[in-house]
């Protein structure tokens, strides 16, 4: 490398550049070529998405495994969380507390995680089994569908890139 030089620079040796030699580089632009290249997503948006894509796998796997082992307690915890989460980080989504039809979901989330740890609790599996798996349905694949659609700013993270958003 030589001195003339930032260490940041891209590399502009002569055969990149069609053989015209050395482009100088100028840290103003590329401060500003950076800033313009990052991208508005909040870092809620991606908690929320995470944790979403997250309970949506291991919530198939927990659906598809034996009930009422200790592995099955211990991930159902792990997706509760999850689930939690993602209901939490959607308050902030696309403002802290600016409420939309989705929403809707958030409110299924909120009443149904306490509601299934009460009914596993009180020793009623099949209550507590049909309240996971309608969570499951309401609040991810039926949420994810509307909220990944085109058009929608998690959908067009998803389906487009980040520079799409």
């Amino acid at each position: 490398m030589r001195g003339d030089r930032h260490p940041d620079a891209p590399p502009h040796d002569a055969d990149e550049c069609g053989g015209e030699g050395r482009i100088p580089y100028n840290a103003a632009f590329a401060h500003r070529r950076n800033a313009a290249m990052s991208h508005p997503v909040p870092a809620v948006v991606y908690a929320h998405l995470l944790s979403a894509l997250a309970a949506l796998v291991l919530g198939a796997v927990q659906l598809a495994r034996r009930k009422g082992t200790p592995w099955h307690r211990v991930l159902g915890w792990i997706w509760v969380t999850l689930m939690a989460t993602a209901a939490i980080t959607s308050l902030w989504m696309p403002a802290f507390l600016q409420f939309r039809w989705v929403h809707v979901f958030t409110l299924v989330t909120a009443i149904s995680l306490p509601t299934a740890i009460w009914q596993i609790r009180r020793g009623d599996p099949e209550k507590h089994a049909g309240t996971m798996r309608g969570l499951y349905i309401g609040g991810l694949v039926i949420a994810g569908a509307f909220t990944l659609s085109p058009g929608r700013l998690l959908g067009d993270l998803v389906w487009k890139g980040c520079w799409a958003c």
